[in-house]
Parts: structure tokens; sequence; C-alpha cells
């Protein structure tokens, strides 16, 4: 099922608002949003009929446990990329990676944002609360097998991807879209058609895993997968650490890249990625040999 809308505040709030009664993969779209929304509170910025907008909708398998969350989010954007080298066969591109958490690049660029909002039911009072990605579950956290308990209602997945235009104006620092390296206009319905596509297949994948013995397995060659198409997968970077410290205040030129309310008490730091932890944080080793794992809003690259 397809939902199209001409303008819409935000697909993903139509969805959330919704979720009863509407299918398994139940998709909503929009040439434009007048309140689309990023990871860490950003807006999307996208002018209309232009870019690929759209939400679907998820229902992991019963007592699908929270602590596996970060599966979903490696799916999604594994779906994405999948997407994106289907729309650029044969021209010629930068790599297309996975920026930790589920950014999608185009060398140093960023094509796509995701956002991706978990309703979480606790048994056996079933109370529910809305969880963005990986905020809900302890910190290294193993995958196991899926277990009773507390469980993942639905979720509902927003992604957009720039497709076709050419100018940006927001204060995002480095949009691109896939005209750049076509050349070419993409029909829109031509994306919606392709990344619901993958979607569907990951995620039918997942939800299968779950029931599966071989679950583990699954999830390591997912996490694997994931881990290949890390951007700056390999090699020393420098990276925010916003994580408490006492470390000097950085200049102004890297703590422009930040919100005014975490410009104070940040790290610059340089490290090289050694793993992702199966419930989502990101495992660095510092050039001083100290390993150092972050959560979600605890480090930003240094683009």
């Amino acid at each position: 099922m397809t939902i199209r809308f001409d303008e819409i505040d935000s697909t993903s709030t139509y969805l959330k608002a919704h979720t009863d009664g509407l299918p398994q993969f139940a998709v909503v779209t929009a040439n434009a949003q007048t309140a689309g929304r990023g990871q860490r509170g950003n807006g999307w910025e996208s002018e209309p009929g232009e870019n690929l907008l759209m939400s679907m909708l998820y229902y992991p398998p019963a007592e699908f446990p929270p602590d596996r969350q970060f599966g979903i989010s490696m799916a999604v954007a594994l779906a994405v990329a999948d997407t994106v080298e289907e729309l650029l066969a044969g021209c010629a591109h930068e790599p297309v990676t996975v920026k930790w958490p589920n950014d999608i690049y185009l060398g140093n660029r960023k094509l796509c944002g995701i956002l991706i909002e978990h309703t979480i039911s606790a048994a056996p009072a079933q109370k529910s609360a809305d969880s963005d990605l990986a905020g809900a579950c302890p910190n290294g956290a193993p995958a196991g097998a899926c277990s009773v308990g507390a469980s993942i209602r639905h979720t509902v997945i927003g992604i957009g991807l720039n497709v076709n235009q050419r100018d940006f104006h927001s204060s995002a620092p480095n949009p691109v879209s896939l005209i750049h390296a076509t050349g070419t206009i993409i029909p829109i319905d031509t994306a919606l058609k392709g990344l619901t596509a993958h979607l569907v297949s990951r995620l039918t994948v997942l939800s299968g895993a779950c029931a599966s013995t071989d679950t583990d397995a699954v999830a390591d060659e997912l996490r694997a997968e994931y881990r290949r198409r890390l951007w700056r997968g390999k090699g020393m970077h420098r990276w925010l650490s916003l994580q408490a410290t006492s470390a000097p205040v950085p200049p102004v030129h890297f703590a422009s890249q930040l919100p005014a309310s975490l410009a104070d008490g940040v790290e610059i730091i340089e490290g090289e990625i050694i793993d992702i932890l199966p419930s989502g944080p990101l495992r660095l080793r510092l050039r001083s040999g100290e390993i150092r794992t972050f959560a979600f809003k605890e480090i930003s690259a240094l683009l």
C-alpha cells in the first residue's frame, strides 16, 4: 500500500498517527514536506517534487527485543545503499557508503538521511514509548536470540533521498543528489519503486531471521556487510567526541559544526573504526592505542 500526498507536514508523523489498520510495509510519500525531520532534531531540506520523501511502516516479528533494534537500522541503510547503486548503474561515481549510524554518503557528501522511530511495548502491561535509533537499550547489549519480554511493536522508517535537486540553501555542510552523478533526471517513482522493493527484501530477511535457529549467524552477516559499507571504515580520521570531558573547547571552525548547546566540553580525537557493537555503539582505536566506545549522539565525524 502506498499513500501519496502532494504536501504534508511529515510522512513519518502521518504514519505514527495512523498505524492502526495499516498493513506491513505501508508507505507514505509526498512531493513536499513542511516539517521534515532529520537526526539530532534537524530539519530536512527538499525542493518540492525533486527528491524522494517517504516513510515505511514495519512490524517486526512478535517479541522482537529492543536490544536488537540496530539490526533494523543496518538493514534499512543497506537497502538504501542497494537502491542507490542500482540507480547509478552505468555511471561513474564515488563510493556509496553508510556514515554511522545510518546516513548514506556519495563520496564525502550526504545523499540520504534516515530517521527510524520505534514504539516499544513492555510485557505484560503493554505500555509504549517512542524511541529513536538505539536510544532504548544499554550499550553493548548482545544480539542473542529473540526473547520474551519487551518488544518493538512497530517501527516508522523515514527516508529523504536527494534525487534531482541541484542546489541546496540550508546550512547543511555537504549535500549531494543523484543528479550530480548521473547528469540526468531520475523519475521519483522509479526511485520509490526500487527503494520500496529493497526495503521489503532486507526487512523480510530480518524478520525471518528472528524465527530462525541461525539468528546469530544472520545478525553477524548483516553486521559484517554493514561494516564493509562504512564511510571512513578504514584508517585514522578526526572526530568530535561529545562524551563528558575536561578537554579544551575546540577551535571555532570545528565548534561551528555543532549545535551551540554542544560546543562546550567536546574533544577532538583521531581514531579508526574497529567495530560496531551489535546494539549499535561505535568502537574506535585512538592513535594512542586507547579503545573507546561511543553511543549515538556521543560522537560526530569531522568533515
